[in-house]
């Protein structure tokens, strides 16, 4: 009988993951590329996925789908788990609590020790750990300073196994065209692999100048592969050059961030005064897309426009359910707007969808047809797509 509900539970977590991936690749984002795959290591080694932290919520969502249903196991906000089904349900998905001093209280950080001890056997046995050594969501494109955690945890399970596993450090970088909105594109990129084993001696007799050493080099390689506007007082300015190659559909996003990385180079090798004026221009709005309407464009709208309407039933309620929520956490600060994206796609996707689809289906094969109501669920998914494409148009 325990054999039975394992299997049971197991099955109904693929079954869901299976979903969960399906909405966030093909529903809410436009497109979801992934880069460098070739550096994580096949050779049963532990490994340590150290990225930047951009959009929240769907950060951790973008590595885990890499992985496809397979699990792996992610650090996110201690202060979660304390919400009953939330936290169950995290465990279930294999997430593990972080508590920091900032957002958890100086109390819980000493219950960090439990998550790391089965980290550490989870990267004994091969495994994947996901951690955001920022410690906290970025609201800006830039990096963050490292939190040496992340390498405490890495050398704490060598020295664990008697230093005889190897535990290598993966560099990963998320992008994301669009941090609230769906139908973004986002990227993920994996950088050279660090291996621990060459420090194991140095660690045995400085530990401290061994994880700094190490996130050195670590920190150097995730920054290389994202973009990083270090200049803080010109950032708006900045992201608004920026942003027609950010926007660019005819692209991948891999094209797009590299075009963005030889720009901003290109800014920071300016001359001071030459700086100032291109920044006046940009927010002056020059650099600003300009779209140039046709009449055969508006011609378009207006026809697809009852296309539009229909896409809507009951699309519409699907995007409306997580927006109370969105704007509740966005009026906290612009930290917590990072959460809007990822409230959508939970909300929506998580609940909104299987709902609202359920009870159509039903309405439809009681007042309508099967057949109907059949076909009608088959395109709901696509219709939703082509509604939320609309509305972003204008």
């Amino acid at each position: 009988m325990r054999l039975f509900f394992i299997m049971k539970f197991a099955f109904l977590n693929r079954a869901i993951r299976k979903y969960m991936l399906f909405v966030h690749n093909h529903i809410f984002y436009r497109s979801v590329e992934w880069e460098g795959k070739e550096n994580i290591p096949t050779d049963g080694s532990g490994i340590i996925v150290a990225a930047n932290h951009q959009n929240a919520i769907c950060g951790p969502f973008l590595t885990q789908f890499m992985y496809g249903t397979r699990q792996i196991n992610v650090f996110a906000m201690g202060k979660a788990f304390s919400i009953p089904v939330l936290g169950s349900l995290m465990r279930w998905f294999g997430v593990m609590p972080a508590y920091r001093m900032r957002t958890d209280g100086v109390e819980n950080v000493s219950r960090n020790g439990e998550a790391f001890n089965i980290a550490a056997e989870k990267l004994l046995n091969g495994e994947t750990v996901v951690i955001y050594p920022e410690a906290t969501n970025q609201v800006r494109r830039w990096l963050g300073e490292f939190s040496l955690g992340y390498l405490k945890l890495a050398f704490g399970a060598a020295e664990k196994g008697g230093f005889e596993k190897e535990i290598k450090i993966v560099p990963a970088a998320e992008h994301f065209n669009d941090y609230f909105r769906w139908q973004g594109r986002a990227l993920l990129r994996f950088g050279e692999p660090v291996a621990l084993s060459p420090y194991y001696e140095l660690y045995r007799e400085k530990p401290r100048q061994a994880c700094r050493e190490v996130n050195n080099i670590v920190r150097e390689r995730v920054h290389e592969l994202m973009l990083d506007v270090r200049d803080d007082e010109n950032y708006e300015a900045i992201d608004r050059i920026l942003q027609k190659d950010r926007q660019n559909n005819e692209r991948s996003m891999l094209e797009n961030l590299k075009a963005e990385q030889a720009r901003l180079a290109e800014i920071e090798n300016m001359q001071a005064d030459d700086r100032r004026v291109l920044f006046e221009r940009a927010l002056n709005g020059e650099f600003d897309e300009k779209r140039h309407v046709t009449p055969w464009y508006v011609l378009m709208k207006v026809l697809l426009f009852p296309l539009f309407l229909i896409s809507m039933v009951p699309n519409g309620l699907v995007l409306l359910l997580p927006e109370p929520l969105v704007r509740k956490i966005g009026r906290l600060g612009e930290k917590f707007r990072m959460f809007a994206s990822g409230i959508r796609y939970v909300v929506s996707g998580f609940i909104g969808i299987p709902i609202v689809y359920g009870v159509t289906f039903i309405l439809e094969c009681v007042f309508v047809s099967w057949w109907f109501a059949l076909v009608h669920l088959l395109l709901l998914p696509w219709l939703l797509v082509f509604g939320v494409r609309y509305i972003k148009d204008f």
